[in-house]
Order: structure tokens, then sequence, then C-alpha cells
């Protein structure tokens, strides 16, 4: 989640990719890429490879500073191969949550200003969600950051 917009990590696109809702309440990202790993060797090319495509930048305080939340779903499918042939799938979510900054420390401008609102408002209001999940308020405020979004049916919502 880069400046609220999602970007594909494992196969770069040109645009930013939507968000979507299925009749099950799933939160699904049409166009997203999706590679079956098969063993742990795999996994950490593959989480290598994703690494490489995320934005980083330097700040005043930080060389290497994140500019960007970065998620990555692990979805686990188990079929039986016996009648009755259930299916189960399980999901986890791995977030590096970019972290808040004190654009008066960084001595962030232009681009750099516009990266740290955005990381700043999407830590609000997951703040904001989880306080509101915590409450059992009636209203969760999901769609209020792409982040909150993205991860809403993991959240509880």
């Amino acid at each position: 989640v880069y400046n609220e917009k999602i970007y594909d990590l494992l196969e770069p696109k040109e645009n930013d990719l939507p968000i979507r809702q299925n009749t099950d309440g799933n939160i699904l990202i049409p166009g997203l890429a999706e590679i079956e790993v098969t063993g742990l060797e795999m996994f950490g090319q593959s989480f290598s490879a994703a690494l490489e495509n995320r934005s980083v930048a330097p700040t005043k305080l930080n060389s290497r500073s994140s500019r960007s939340h970065a998620v990555m779903l692990v979805k686990v499918e188990k079929q039986e191969v016996v009648a009755p042939f259930r299916a189960w799938v399980g999901k986890v979510h791995l977030i590096d949550l970019a972290g808040s900054e004190d654009n008066r420390r960084n001595d962030n401008r232009g681009m750099r200003m516009k990266e740290s609102g955005a990381i700043n408002t999407s830590l609000f209001v997951l703040g904001k969600v989880v306080d509101a999940l915590n409450k059992k308020q009636a209203r969760i405020p999901y769609r209020d950051s792409k982040l909150t979004r993205l991860l809403q049916d993991s959240l509880g919502g």
C-alpha cells in the first residue's frame, strides 16, 4: 500500500489495483499475482523478489525508510482426496507496517511529505478500527484507508 494505492510487488503493473468484496464478504484484489509455493526455499525467493519492488527512500533519520506498508497473503488450501472431498482454506496476512513519521524531525518535503502523510493516515485509521472493534461499535471505519479495507476480513469485518 503506497500513497493509498494498492500495488502488486510480485508482478508490478502500470496502475494500482482495486479492492473488491465478494458475496461471502471476502476481500479480493482482481489482477493481483498468485503463485503456488511448494516449500520454504521457494517462499524465500518469492518474498525476496517482492521486497526488491517495495518503495524505500532516504529520510533525515533513516537511509532506507519504507515508504509503504507491505502485505503478503499466505493462503493454505487442503482438499480431501476421498469422499466427501471437503476443502479447507486458511489465510494469514504477513504485514510490515511503515513506521509513523514526524515530519519536523525527518525534514520531509515534497514527495516524502506526501508519503509520510499517507503512512500516518493509514496507521491512524488502523488504530481507529482496532478501537472501534474493541468497543464493539456499530460502525467500523474499514473504508477510511486502503490498508484497513485490505485487512477487513482478517480484522473481523
